[in-house]
C-alpha cells in the first residue's frame, strides 16, 4: 500500500523541518505544499525543500488555511498512490503512524478517514476568550452530541473528490468538514462512500506550543463578526 503524505505549510521553517523529519522514512512518498502569501517564506521553504531534495509544490494561496487545503488536495489529485495522508506543517506524526494506518485502512476500509482531535487541545480552543460566547457554546454542545470533534487526515482518490474546504470560513473550516460530513452520511452511503473515525493516538500529534488559528482568530473578532462567522458556519448545515 502506498501512501502519499502531503504537508502544508504557510509559515515557521523551523515548524516544517520538524514536520518533515517525523514523516521521513513512516511514507513512501512525501511533498511539502508552500502555501503563503509570504514571499520570503515562500522562497525560504523552497530553499530548504531544494537542499534536502524533497519533493515541493507551491499552490496558490488567499491566506486562509481552507483556500491552503484544497490546494493541497487539487495537488495530491493529480498523483498516484492508494491513499494521501494529510499534515499541517506545524504539527508531527505519531513514530507508529505506519503500524497505525495499516491497521485502519485494513479494518475500515476506507475513502475518508478522520482522528480525533485531543481533548487536551479541544479543553484549549474553548477556553478563555470563548467563555461567556453563545456561538461557542453552541458549537461545542453541537459537537458533542453528535461526535464531531475530529479531522480528516486521510484520503483515497474518491475521498479527496468529496472533500472541500468552506473558504468563506477562516478558521474551524476542519470542525465544518465534520458537519458535513454528517449531514452527508446517507448520501455518502448511498454512494457506496464509506467515513471512518478512530482514535488519534498513534497518528497526528498536534503542536500545542501556540495559540492557534482557531483561538487567535476569535480573540480578534468582535461580537458582530462573529454573528456574521457562525451565519457562514451553519450556512447549510442541518443536523
Amino acid at each position: 500500500m502506498i501512501i502519499h503524505a502531503a504537508i502544508l505549510t504557510s509559515g515557521q521553517l523551523g515548524k516544517l523541518q520538524r514536520a518533515v523529519e517525523s514523516c521521513t522514512g513512516k511514507f513512501q512518498e512525501i511533498t511539502v505544499v508552500i502555501n503563503t502569501m509570504n514571499p520570503y517564506y515562500r522562497d525560504s521553504a523552497m530553499a530548504w525543500c531544494q537542499e534536502k531534495c524533497i519533493d515541493y509544490v507551491v499552490t496558490e494561496s488567499n491566506g486562509t488555511p481552507s483556500k491552503g487545503k484544497n490546494s493541497m488536495i487539487q495537488y495530491l489529485k493529480s498523483c498516484e498512490a492508494d491513499y494521501y495522508f494529510m499534515l499541517d506543517g506545524d504539527d508531527t506524526v505519531h513514530e507508529k503512524v505506519e503500524q497505525y494506518l495499516e491497521l485502519y485502512t485494513t479494518y475500515y476500509e476506507p475513502d475518508i478517514l478522520s482522528v480525533q482531535i485531543p481533548d487536551e487541545l479541544s479543553a484549549k480552543m474553548y477556553a478563555d476568550n470563548c467563555i461567556g460566547n453563545k456561538h461557542y457554546a453552541e458549537l461545542r454542545d453541537a459537537q458533542l452530541r453528535h461526535a464531531t470533534n475530529f479531522r480528516v487526515v486521510l484520503a483515497n482518490k474518491k475521498g479527496l473528490d468529496y472533500i472541500k474546504y468552506n473558504e468563506d470560513l477562516h478558521t474551524l473550516e476542519d470542525i465544518h468538514l465534520q458537519f458535513r460530513l454528517l449531514q452527508d452520511q446517507k448520501t455518502l452511503w448511498a454512494g457506496k462512500m464509506y467515513h471512518a473515525k478512530a482514535s488519534d493516538s498513534g497518528v497526528y500529534i498536534y503542536d500545542m506550543t501556540t495559540r492557534g488559528n482557531f483561538i487567535a482568530s476569535a480573540s480578534s473578532m468582535s461580537d458582530k463578526e462573529h454573528d456574521h462567522f457562525f451565519e457562514r458556519f451553519w450556512h447549510g448545515i442541518q443536523i
